[in-house]
């Protein structure tokens, strides 16, 4: 009678736990919350377009579990100390430029895009994930402790001048305004490459201080530069570059593996529409410019061979750098050749 006494209330007390346990509400899942700061000021399509997208579509895809706040230059850390707080865990996400990476990381020259590499954004795509550029980028973001999210494709860098040139040698003596992979041709070809803050670059025109510069269509209307420029030269410089987002690789790897899938999911998904947005910007610059008065000078295929040839002499400087950036130069004339490009 005992024994069975003993086992009824054994029964009994597992039922209770279950029903109890079955009504208990789970706990709540404590939401990752990371920070992210852009190198872009608002009006710039890099930040309109790429990073307000990425951290919209993770906010309201990852809802619960987790939430990014986007911040604009400065707002966390000067921008010159962009890079090494996201290393260093100041904050987790960094949209950048591999171009402005490239003083940490030389060979992110070569995922920017060397001038007269690529010549579109299948190419660059092609590039990165069926020839292996995003596993090597990986690597040597890893070394600084990021996490190489993606490359963002950006359309045509194309120089822009106050006054026109009629030849290359009309560049000699100016100064232009130049992110870096762009100052060795405009250097080669007698001009005075010049870097300074992009809030800057608007004033700089204005007032003379710059020639010229090479940037983006888009901000030919987005950045008011048809207010001070008159000439945008075709071929460009550099026709499909690249800029970037990174992770804290500690952030990164701390994230539980399903939102990691997402996360890559996610940028899957929505880089190609990003790309067709800013794609479609660069005609509306370029027709805004024109109708304020603008005018594109189209080189001679004499002029534009010059200039592929005098950007692309470049190349073996840009690999001597590093150990890692010679095999990146590597890399990328492989894929030109394999692909057919001259």
């Amino acid at each position: 009678m005992k024994n069975r006494i003993l086992l009824v209330s054994i029964i009994a007390m597992l039922v209770i736990g279950l029903v109890v346990g079955g009504c208990a509400k789970p706990a709540p899942t404590k939401v990752i919350e990371w920070k992210c700061q852009s190198l872009y000021p608002a009006e710039d399509l890099c930040h309109k377009v790429q990073a307000t997208t990425i951290v919209n579509t993770i906010n309201e895809r990852l809802a619960g579990r987790l939430h990014i706040e986007l911040f604009l230059p400065d707002m966390l850390v000067p921008v010159p100390e962009q890079f090494e707080a996201c290393g260093k865990g100041v904050f987790e996400l960094n949209m950048t430029a591999c171009a402005f990476d490239a003083q940490w990381i030389p060979e992110a020259m070569v995922a920017f895009s060397l001038p007269a590499s690529w010549e579109n954004l299948e190419q660059s795509q092609k590039f990165f994930h069926e020839y292996g550029g995003l596993d090597f980028f990986r690597e040597s973001y890893a070394l600084h402790n990021h996490y190489f999210l993606r490359q963002l494709p950006y359309g045509h860098n194309s120089l822009m001048t106050k006054e026109r040139i009629n030849e290359l040698s009309d560049i000699e003596g100016m100064k232009i305004w130049v992110e870096p992979p762009q100052s060795y041709p405009i250097r080669d070809l007698g001009g005075a490459p010049t870097f300074m803050p992009l809030e800057d670059l608007y004033m700089a025109l204005k007032l003379g201080t710059l020639d010229g510069c090479v940037y983006s269509e888009p901000e030919l209307k987005y950045l008011s530069l048809y207010e001070v420029v008159n000439y945008v030269y075709h071929p460009s410089i550099q026709e499909c570059l690249n800029v970037d987002i990174t992770a804290n690789l500690d952030a990164w790897n701390s994230l539980p593996p399903d939102i990691q899938d997402e996360i890559e999911a996610i940028m899957d998904e929505i880089n190609p529409q990003m790309c067709k947005a800013i794609m479609a910007e660069e005609a509306v610059g370029l027709e805004f410019f024109k109708e304020h008065g603008g005018t594109v000078v189209d080189f001679t295929p004499t002029q534009a061979a010059e200039l592929r040839r005098i950007s692309r002499g470049s190349w073996d400087e840009i690999g001597a750098t590093s150990p890692r950036a010679a095999q990146a130069v590597e890399m990328l004339r492989n894929f030109l050749k394999a692909e057919g490009i001259d």
